[in-house]
Order: C-alpha cells, then structure tokens, then sequence
C-alpha cells in the first residue's frame, strides 16, 4: 500500500503504541494493528482499531478513577456547595455530566473527586486533572512489541475495506478521515 500523504511504502505492523489521556498522561496500548509509511513516518490506524484504543483508554482510567481512596471524594451536597450552587445546578451543568468532573458511582449514589471538582470551580471548564504519578520506566519497558502482519495486494486495504470508509492517521493530528 502506498502513503496517502507521500507515495511512500506503508508497512503494517501489530504492537504497541502510545496515545495521551487527561486522566493518565501518557499510556501505552497493547495489540494494536497499525501501518507506518517508510518515508514519512506517518502511523494510520483503522477505524476499528480506534474502537479498541478508546475502549482500552476508558477502562484503564475506570479502573485508575475506582483505585483512589474513597476519601478524596465528596458527595453530590458537597461537591455543589464547593461550586456555590444548587444540587440540581450542578446536575444539569453539561459539562460535568460528560464527565469533565471525575465522578465514580457507590451503592447507587454518585461521588465526585473533591480536588476536580475544586479545579473545575477554578477554570470553570475543566475538572480533569492527572491522578497518577509518573514512574520511572526504563525503555525496554515501553518499546513496542512489534510483528508484520499479513499484507494485502496493494489495490486493497484488506478484508472489511470499502472504499470511502473512515481511518485515522497521526500527521492529521489524530483525527478521522474519509
């Protein structure tokens, strides 16, 4: 296959690649089958494997978010009154409903993440801010695992493929096109 932005050759491989997340910083997710063109250094990422990247992305931050000591987090009363609103202020604001504001969910009733909700008073968009400490990991740790995969005949982009279809590429700053 050849590079949509260059001619130059893609290569396709299945490994390890790394992508941001507010929660996390820098993660690495495992088993993803992407192409690398061998000029430009483009990484193209299918659509389904995009699917896979966001689902592995959420479940690690749920699973970091449900990892922090209960204590951190305040209840729906509290959480309102540190944003100097009502209770059903705060459950109508949008953007705390699309979780920008981390919020974790016990015996049917929502807790919220005091120092969020406290960065969100602060900016009054943003309540994301990073819960994991960065560790030093040496290289051999985070290089990726990579293997060929079958190539198709160049007139084809495998099985699935029509023409028109969506994928993602990293020069376009990771968002999707046709």
């Amino acid at each position: 296959m050849k590079c949509p932005l260059c001619n130059g050759e893609l290569l396709e491989y299945v490994g390890n690649l790394p992508f941001g997340s507010n929660m996390l910083g820098e993660i690495s997710v495992p088993g993803i089958a992407y192409s690398t063109c061998s000029r430009c250094e483009d990484i193209t990422i299918g659509y389904d494997e995009s699917g896979k990247i966001t689902d592995y992305i959420r479940e690690e931050e749920r699973r970091a978010l449900n990892e922090v000591p209960i204590g951190e987090f305040v209840s729906l009363n509290e959480a309102a009154n540190l944003l100097e609103m009502t209770k059903q202020a705060f459950n109508k604001k949008p953007r705390i409903q699309r979780g920008f504001v981390y919020a974790v969910s016990l015996g049917g009733r929502k807790y919220y993440h005091r120092a969020s909700v406290l960065m969100f008073k602060e900016n009054g968009k943003d309540g994301r801010l990073l819960l994991t400490k960065k560790k030093e990991i040496s290289t051999e740790a985070i290089a990726p695992v990579v293997c060929p995969v079958f190539m198709f005949p160049s007139n084809t982009y495998g099985p699935g493929y029509r023409e028109g279809s969506e994928s993602w590429s990293s020069s376009n700053g990771g968002h999707f096109r046709s």
